[in-house]
């Protein structure tokens, strides 16, 4: 009769434990960034909830590492090379007792600098850069191994925001150079003009203009610049048609001659000159007008004039001057509809390499400083945009150190 009783409580235990009712405990909020740099390292997340739990699970985007506070209401996350959700799960007694709540987090800090991933084809400067659609390209330009002289590049590349990855595409067919222009219109790319590296002869001074078709992956020789051969040329797009213009010959120094180019007729048409001879300026475009600033005169003058051109009247017009100190080979580029310019160089000051940058609003026509490029000054670099994002990357640091590492600035 003992060992009933001892058996029916026995199972009375089981039965009571196993018809336990579990509390449900809510989440209140989930605290943290949710828009963080690539590879952006101990980054604070943390749960709240109305009562106490014994153990809290969190997940996190792949490739990012929770470095401390698993099982807390309080953790550290190492984030690698994709955004995504932080989930949260809420246990007591080993029984999930709350839904899983999420948070969602994204690359790119509104109106701020965040290191990208670096060029893999190694450090550079002079090259050029462009968009199309959303995907940015790399070619060109020069590298220099220590104690040794620059060597020139024909290699291409393709860089995809949406995977952070680099891919080598057909190299460029003509003959290697620096301070080439590129701009892309429509769904292809252009590149042209330039200067060997060597000699001053007018043969070292390119005026051979080049289509890039991102879908066939192949290069197409188009019609070539009117004038001379040149470097350090301004160039961008406005609508159907590029534009470019200034730069420096062996024959003439600085140039203030400017052209329009039709790809659909494959014909080059000269435009009224820029205001005076210019080289190693800046050109963008914002809606249907082109910007060009900045830039010196091959001699001792550097500017920081900043000028608007109208392709419907064929006319260009002074806008307030770029903030910044006077400077050549800056980069710029547009979002939606404001202009940005940042980094040069200019050889006549001390601290003579820059990453300030400056935002510009031709609605107002004024300039807003934004914050200085991170990593080291330089000149020589290349911009592109995609959506809502700019891109600067390597070009020359001081002691003509070359750089491979990229920026991405999010509106």
């Amino acid at each position: 009769m003992r060992y009933a009783i001892i058996i029916y409580i026995i199972i009375l235990l089981v039965a009571i434990t196993s018809c336990k009712k579990i509390t449900p405990v809510a989440i209140n909020q989930i605290n943290g960034a949710s828009n963080v740099c690539l590879g952006e390292k101990q980054v604070q997340y943390s749960v709240s909830v109305e009562s106490p739990v014994d153990y809290t699970l969190w997940t996190v985007p792949e490739g990012a590492e929770i470095t401390s506070g698993q099982g807390t209401n309080s953790i550290k996350v190492n984030f690698g090379r994709k955004p995504g959700k932080i989930s949260v799960r809420l246990y007591n007694d080993g029984e999930l007792v709350s839904p899983e709540a999420y948070f969602e987090v994204n690359f790119g800090i509104s109106n701020q600098w965040c290191r990208d991933i670096n060029l893999t084809a190694g450090t550079r400067a002079n090259a050029v850069g462009f968009s199309i659609g959303n995907k940015g390209y790399i070619g060109l330009g020069n590298y220099s191994e220590p104690n040794s002289a620059p060597v020139n590049r024909i290699d291409f590349w393709e860089y995809d925001p949406s995977s952070y990855t680099w891919t080598q595409k057909t190299p460029f067919p003509g003959i290697s150079r620096v301070a080439a222009v590129g701009f892309s219109i429509g769904n292809k790319g252009y590149v042209g003009t330039g200067y060997r590296g060597t000699g001053s002869l007018p043969s070292d001074y390119f005026r051979d203009f080049w289509e890039y078709d991102p879908t066939a992956n192949e290069w197409i020789a188009k019609d070539s610049l009117p004038g001379s051969g040149r470097q350090y040329a301004f160039g961008f797009s406005v609508g159907d048609k590029g534009y470019l213009g200034a730069g420096q010959t062996s024959l003439s120094g600085a140039l203030a001659d400017f052209y329009e180019y039709d790809p659909n007729t494959d014909n080059w048409v000269q435009k009224n000159s820029f205001t005076y001879p210019l080289l190693g300026a800046v050109g963008f475009s914002i809606g249907n007008k082109g910007y060009v600033g900045t830039g010196f005169n091959g001699g001792f003058v550097y500017y920081n004039d900043f000028y608007e051109y109208n392709p419907d009247n064929d006319q260009w017009v002074q806008k307030e001057s770029f903030p910044g100190t006077s400077r050549y080979a800056a980069v710029g580029f547009s979002i939606g509809n404001k202009g940005y310019i940042g980094t040069g160089f200019h050889s006549g000051i001390s601290n003579s390499y820059f990453g300030s940058f400056y935002e510009y609003n031709p609605i107002t026509g004024f300039w807003t400083e934004k914050d200085s490029l991170p990593g080291q000054p330089r000149g020589y670099a290349i911009a592109f945009s995609i959506d809502n994002k700019g891109y600067i990357g390597v070009g020359a640091a001081p002691s003509s150190v070359f750089l491979d590492d990229f920026w991405v600035f999010t509106q």
